[in-house]
């Protein structure tokens, strides 16, 4: 019964959330009561779990900052960033932000959050990619440099090239094997353990390879040019990276380097997502390592195999458990690399957590058990932990599956273009009012599959998409797909 009255709820405090763009222009925003991102399709379960992830981000709005979630605060640095690069902006562009700024001081420096506050950066590239704000983009550049180049001081080392610190949002002990791990510390907080500050792992080094990467686009858009050093930096990481973590004799990338240089080789969900999505493999390795990993009837657990003191039957609540966020990013690199086939379990797979009576019945939550799907916050220090209702990035995530892995919306410094796909039972989807550059840009999609047979753009025949910034007017695009050839 809690669980309905909490969707009760959700839905009544959805209603009075007013998704309104930035206002800098209006633009083409002419009526700012109408909600944007609004979904049709004929999948039942699709437009319900879209509508029910969208109440999510609304009713966690406090103040006008998306918080982490019903049973967390606002000011998490990684969890705005993340929700923010989700697709937060297509739909409230001015609380995504606010949210942005809410974890800046007053120097320009990002002050939350430890080791992985560097996603911050992911986060703003994706709030002007969708807003096209070029004053943001100024201040968000020179934010981008000074907290970069207070990372470079206190948590890069020099004798590998790679910066130190443990994985991205990982910040309970149970996430890590001995020697991180000591029995006898008893603190769940990953920093407490003394041998934790010096782990060098794939996720946190690979989001600062995205910075570096997305700072140079910033760099593009304000100055049209390259930076040299922050390409010299991005290869000199890339190449980093790919020597401590990446095998090629088994197609598979390392979870973590400890402080006595022992490498653990636990598949790191998260940490793949953002290795694919950062081309520090190319396309075929990718295929090839994605097709080794383990997963559950429901998606890849964030770490697999458990540690020697968890199970599968005691799942620890870092370890191999299914956490939406880490699938989201995973499906994002799936859609990256065209496999489709993969990407349809990670997206049925949350359907099925968020909605089913057993599971999720209507709510993201947290964390869930990759045996049954069950609602499950795992071991951790001796005890069960919660899993948290409400979740931001687990609603986003899915979000992120619709706007990336379904619309296929891929922006760039150079514009928008869309590589759409269907997967089989779902032949309509249509998206209605995602606010693009204070514009309205709408996207149907009708047929099955991830081939372009025809595009209309306001009702006009086209050969391809391909949006360059700024947009001068609302936009309504229709797409026919196929499975077979164009």
């Amino acid at each position: 019964m809690s669980k309905f009255i909490s969707l009760f709820f959700c839905l009544i405090l959805g209603s009075i959330w007013s998704l309104r763009g930035d206002n800098r222009t209006n633009k083409c925003v002419q009526c700012a009561s109408l909600e944007n991102g609004l979904i049709a399709s004929n999948s039942n379960d699709l437009v319900t779990a879209y509508n029910l992830a969208v109440n999510t981000l609304k009713i966690n709005t406090r103040r006008g900052v998306i918080s982490a979630g019903a049973q967390y605060g606002s000011e998490w640095t990684r969890d705005i960033a993340i929700n923010v690069w989700n697709g937060l902006p297509y739909l409230n562009p001015s609380v995504a932000k606010r949210s942005l700024w809410s974890v800046v001081d007053s120097s320009l420096v990002v002050k939350h959050q430890y080791w992985d506050k560097i996603i911050w950066v992911s986060g703003a590239w994706s709030y002007f990619t969708a807003t096209n704000d070029t004053v943001f983009l100024q201040k968000a550049y020179t934010c981008s440099v000074n907290t970069m180049s207070e990372l470079e001081q206190t948590t890069f080392d020099a004798t590998d090239h790679l910066f130190m610190g443990p994985s991205v949002f990982n910040d309970g002990i149970s996430g890590y094997d001995e020697p991180v791990y000591q029995p006898g510390v008893g603190s769940s907080y990953v920093l407490d353990y003394p041998n934790a500050r010096k782990i060098k792992s794939l996720s946190t080094n690979c989001i600062y390879l995205l910075a570096y990467q997305k700072m140079n686009e910033m760099h593009k858009v304000l100055f049209n040019r390259d930076d040299a050093h922050l390409l010299s930096l991005t290869k000199k990481l890339k190449q980093a990276i790919r020597l401590h973590f990446w095998n090629s004799q088994t197609a598979s990338l390392a979870y973590f380097i400890d402080h006595l240089g022992q490498v653990h080789t636990q598949q790191e969900g998260i940490g793949i997502a953002f290795a694919i999505l950062a081309d520090v493999v190319s396309a075929d390795e990718a295929s090839l390592l994605v097709s080794k990993m383990w997963s559950s009837p429901y998606g890849i657990p964030s770490i697999y195999p458990s540690f020697k003191r968890f199970s599968l039957e005691k799942p620890g609540r870092h370890n191999v458990l299914i956490w939406p966020v880490v699938n989201g990013f995973f499906s994002q690199a799936l859609s990256k690399i065209g496999a489709h086939r993969m990407f349809d379990r990670e997206f049925f797979g949350l359907i099925q957590l968020a909605l089913d009576e057993d599971k999720g019945d209507y709510d993201f939550y947290e964390i869930y058990n990759p045996s049954d799907g069950h609602t499950f916050g795992g071991w951790q220090v001796g005890h069960v932990w919660d899993s948290c209702l409400h979740q931001s990035w687990s609603a986003s995530s899915f979000l992120s599956m619709v706007y990336y892995g379904i619309i296929g919306l891929d922006f760039s410094s150079n514009g928008l273009t869309l590589h759409p796909y269907l997967p089989e039972g779902i032949h309509h989807v249509e998206l209605t009012d995602l606010l693009i550059d204070q514009c309205r840009v709408s996207i149907e999609l009708i047929g099955t599959g991830g081939c372009i047979k025809s595009i209309l753009m306001n009702n006009k025949e086209a050969s391809t998409v391909n949006l360059s910034l700024p947009l001068n007017e609302d936009i309504r695009i229709q797409m026919v797909l196929s499975k077979g050839l164009k």
